[in-house]
């Protein structure tokens, strides 16, 4: 079983791969630093809750 955390990691880590926006932009319209989508596709990768919910808020509702 994985935990709710874990799963919303792993849904905003798909998506950054997914997406077509520059991650620029993606950074700038979730409030985060550009380091933190770097370090995203590292493995360990543990962003704050706030920094999370930043970014699943950018996730379309219809994107799976």
């Amino acid at each position: 079983m994985t935990s709710p955390t874990l799963e919303a990691v792993a849904r905003v880590r798909r998506w950054l791969a997914a997406t077509r926006m520059p991650r620029g932009e993606v950074a700038a319209r979730a409030g985060v630093d550009e380091k933190t989508l770097r370090l995203a596709a590292r493995p360990g990768w543990n962003p704050t809750a706030n920094t999370l919910a930043r970014l699943e808020a950018l996730i379309p509702p219809e994107w799976t």
